[in-house]
């Protein structure tokens, strides 16, 4: 009853919930894994600069071509940015899961994937860089400034005041994963860098029972793979069947609002055994000293099942707005 209450609250509220089993789940961990692109920051990112800076018409074109069906921040900014130029018709382009896309467009070979550029280089540690590459020569970069997510910061002190080990995943480099964690408030140790969509995966695996959060869009394996998996964006079909919650209108202050309700719900279960537990032993001992006659015993026993799914109705209702 405190699992369905639960789980009706929380449509109410806009979360969509696999199953009320996760409420219990939820109970259960103690580390909080946050993937950074699109999660931790914002969704929407500032094209900079490009080096050349002059990249040809066509190319540009080319490029959104590429990206016109994607909803990649990096896509959708480009688009944005470049919104003047034409759109080439490019049928078939291929993901390459955690590093770019590539596609095969008359004749030649076109690559936008993570950059390679010198890590050490002060000067790109604070942008995303992308590799736009013409039959594997690399012809121009790309990059892009990316936002944090207003409330990020807050979220994750709180999970720190509760005990909670926090842990940020990240394809980028390095310096500029350490940068934005150092923004955040998130200890440098519990930073890993450099991962791609399997190494997330594996991660996830060994820090299991997590709560991942992540996004639907390039996070699929690990929501999959993750004790307890939290989405906030994606496309709803494919995001549902991977996420165990997913909140797609909601910020990263609705994982504590998610957590709360389920520590509500695991106390209200809490306080009914106990009562269960103590009124059935005295019940119990009562009936066998003989101070409770069966005809008292036939009231008693249902009396307290009322009792119980009272309190259930009540306590919910009264703490979950």
């Amino acid at each position: 009853l405190a699992h369905n209450i639960g789980l009706r609250k929380a449509i109410q509220k806009g979360f969509f919930i696999k199953s009320e089993v996760v409420f219990e789940k939820l109970t259960q961990i103690s580390k909080i894994i946050f993937d950074k692109t699109g999660t931790l920051t914002s969704t929407q990112l500032r094209l900079v600069k490009t080096f050349p800076a002059d990249i040809s018409d066509e190319h540009k074109s080319i490029i959104l071509g590429m990206e016109k069906s994607s909803m990649h921040p990096i896509a959708l900014s480009l688009k944005k940015s470049w919104m003047a130029y034409d759109i080439k018709n490019i049928p078939q382009v291929h993901e390459i899961t955690g590093e770019g896309i590539e596609a095969h467009y008359e004749g030649q070979h076109y690559q936008m994937m993570k950059s390679k550029l010198d890590q050490n280089d002060h000067v790109y540690q604070n942008t995303i860089q992308v590799d736009f590459s013409v039959d594997d020569k690399r012809t121009a970069y790309l990059f892009f400034e990316e936002e944090l997510q207003p409330e990020a910061k807050s979220v994750i002190k709180e999970f720190y005041n509760r005990k909670f080990d926090v842990m940020m995943l990240s394809g980028d480099k390095r310096p500029r994963a350490i940068e934005v964690a150092k923004q955040l408030g998130i200890r440098p140790t519990f930073v890993f860098s450099e991962q791609s969509a399997e190494s997330k995966k594996m991660m996830i695996q060994q820090q299991n029972p997590c709560l991942f959060v992540g996004d639907g869009l390039n996070d699929l394996l690990g929501l999959h793979e993750a004790h307890v998996s939290y989405a906030i964006k994606g496309a709803f079909e494919s995001t549902l069947q991977v996420s165990d919650v997913y909140a797609p209108q909601k910020d990263l202050n609705s994982i504590l609002e998610i957590v709360d309700l389920s520590q509500e719900i695991h106390k209200t279960t809490q306080v009914n055994l106990l009562f269960a537990v103590f009124y059935n032993s005295v019940g119990g001992i009562m009936a066998l000293s003989g101070l409770i006659n069966p005809l008292m015993a036939a009231v008693l026993m249902p009396a307290s099942s009322f009792l119980i799914t009272a309190h259930t109705i009540f306590r919910l209702n009264r703490r979950i707005k």
